[in-house]
């Protein structure tokens, strides 16, 4: 929690600079719901859906640990029993979609 608020002071002078790395997004994606899912206190429910190839990508990883904590957290906190917070990333040779959902569980 400390390093995102330190990342975004960072952000809004000149000391950040766009670090982009290969990144394997499911097991980023999988690390970081897993260590949310830790500090939640209420036991919300969140999943990771993943579609297409196993390959790495080319981003900045702090930045991306950044979006994704803050828009999860927005959604946990509109989630309500009966619905899941879903995670879904399709990795495509041409192109990477990553989305968040709320969903109503079946």
């Amino acid at each position: 929690m400390l390093e995102d608020i330190s990342l975004m002071g960072k952000m809004q002078t000149t000391d950040w600079e766009f670090n982009p790395e290969p990144v394997d997004l499911q097991s980023f994606c999988l690390d970081l719901l897993e260590e949310i899912h830790r500090v939640v206190k209420d036991k919300k429910r969140i999943a990771l859906s993943y579609l297409g190839e196993d390959r790495k990508v080319l981003i900045d990883r702090e930045l991306l640990r950044l979006c994704l904590t803050n828009l999860i957290s927005n959604a946990l906190k509109y989630q309500n029993e009966m619905e899941e917070v879903r995670v879904e990333l399709d990795i495509q040779p041409d192109q990477t979609v990553l989305e968040l959902k709320i969903k109503a569980l079946a």
